[in-house]
């Protein structure tokens, strides 16, 4: 089957397809713009390993279930940083409010809704958009690769000289 993952910016897909495996990589398609290839790609991964797995921003997938029929059923719709449905969807990329619709247009299959920043309101938010059960999965934000120090300095001339001997 088919697997839409949405994600808002095209670096976080690019790194997300550079860190699949190899066998995954070759039955996935990113949408980053139109052309008749990505329809071919789409069967032609289907038809060499029995899925396919899409990765688009949210504005593509809408012209795209408006333009072709797929060939597989959709048996998964991921939400990548999720919280951009909640809070980008009302502001600036209202295409993430068209995603319900579409959640429905592809059949209603099972969704995940991935984010590390997810506050009470989005993940009501979420679930008003998507009516189904949600099995809620929280950790830590506590990240072992992340940290932040504060450097105070009095002169312009000392906080330049240590930021450029940090960026080497």
């Amino acid at each position: 089957g088919i697997t839409i993952v949405v994600s808002p910016l095209i670096a976080l897909i690019d790194d997300q397809v550079n860190g699949l495996s190899a066998a995954l990589r070759e039955s996935t398609v990113i949408l980053s713009g139109y052309n008749g290839m990505l329809s071919k790609s789409i069967s032609q991964a289907v038809v060499d390993t029995g899925r396919c797995l899409i990765y688009t921003g949210p504005e593509k997938l809408s012209h795209f279930i408006r333009s072709q029929t797929l060939p597989a059923p959709v048996i998964r719709l991921v939400l990548d940083e999720a919280h951009c449905a909640s809070e980008w969807g009302n502001t600036f990329r209202d295409a993430y409010l068209l995603l319900p619709r579409l959640w429905e247009q592809l059949g209603k299959p099972q969704i995940q809704a991935m984010t590390a920043t997810a506050s009470e309101s989005t993940l009501n938010d979420l679930m008003s958009m998507f009516p189904v059960s949600f099995t809620v999965l929280r950790s830590s934000i506590y990240r072992s690769n992340l940290f932040l120090t504060a450097i105070e300095h009095q002169a312009t001339e000392h906080r330049d000289n240590h930021l450029q001997m940090l960026i080497r």
